[in-house]
């Protein structure tokens, strides 16, 4: 048996974060972990080292546990759907201070994977009726699932894209993707490899999804309506000089992530 003190340094050595070491120690195996950065000495239990060989070849600490904390709500993960990143994090927090002062009746969170996005619209436009749309039935099962945990109302689609609102002529006020945009061949992070292609690459170029989406956007999206999308930075000007083709109406804007990059495009729909 492995003591906790050689486990961490383990899990150092693996490249995990102090919060996911935390977490793991916390949640998984039931040890106080701030006992352990004060120097007690705990024996891990067997599943301690199975999870070491999993997490050596890079399977996220994520699907161990089963969940993340993700905008002040605890969603359920599993490797059927995406992780939750920091920067769609930081996209919600966005999507708050800019409406601090707007009144949004209906919001559709596209690509729902966990249901994350939804259920932060949800929190942060509580009277409003918030969409969940994706293609992936497991998909919609795990927001579902959150939904519940959460104790949040939203209205789940399983569809193609923006394909189910436009043949139930449904508009709605504010939308917000994180679609599949890493183009096929681009080299990924070895813990990618664990999650669903589906919700990763956006073909070719990685502009399929921005493709399907934009077709049918001025569809969905009232006047003066708005969207919000996470990109791939390298793609930004491929985005924009589809937007400005497919959606000559809608104004753009770039808006960058705390790490600098070009992380998210606002596009509002202009109608006089």
């Amino acid at each position: 048996m492995i003591n906790s003190n050689n486990y961490v340094e383990k899990l150092i050595s693996l490249g995990l974060s102090q919060s996911e070491i935390k977490d793991l120690f916390i949640h998984r195996y039931n040890i106080d972990y701030n006992q352990v950065l004060q120097g007690r000495l705990y024996m891990m239990p067997a599943k301690a080292e199975m999870d070491i060989e999993v997490l050596a070849r890079g399977y996220p600490s994520a699907y161990i546990l089963g969940f993340v904390e993700f905008y002040g709500m605890k969603i359920n993960v599993s490797d059927k759907v995406l992780i939750p990143r920091p920067e769609t994090e930081e996209l919600m927090s966005i999507i708050e201070e800019e409406n601090k002062h707007t009144l949004i009746h209906t919001a559709l969170d596209l690509c729902t994977g966990s249901g994350c996005i939804a259920l932060s619209l949800k929190k942060i436009f509580s009277q409003a009726k918030i969409y969940a749309s994706d293609i992936s039935p497991y998909a919609i099962q795990i927001a579902q699932k959150n939904a519940e945990e959460n104790k949040k109302v939203i209205y789940l689609v399983l569809a193609n894209y923006l394909d189910y609102f436009v043949s139930h002529h449904i508009k709605v006020d504010y939308l917000v993707s994180n679609p599949p945009y890493i183009p096929n061949q681009m080299k990924v992070d070895k813990s990618l490899s664990f999650e669903p292609k589906i919700a990763l690459f956006g073909g070719p170029d990685g502009l399929d999804a921005y493709r399907m989406i934009f077709k049918d956007l001025d569809q969905v999206l009232i006047d003066h309506g708005v969207a919000m999308f996470e990109i791939e930075d390298t793609l930004v000007d491929d985005i924009l000089l589809m937007a400005k083709d497919k959606l000559p109406h809608f104004s753009s804007k770039v808006i960058k992530d705390m790490s600098g990059k070009d992380r998210f495009i606002k596009l509002s729909k202009n109608i006089l």
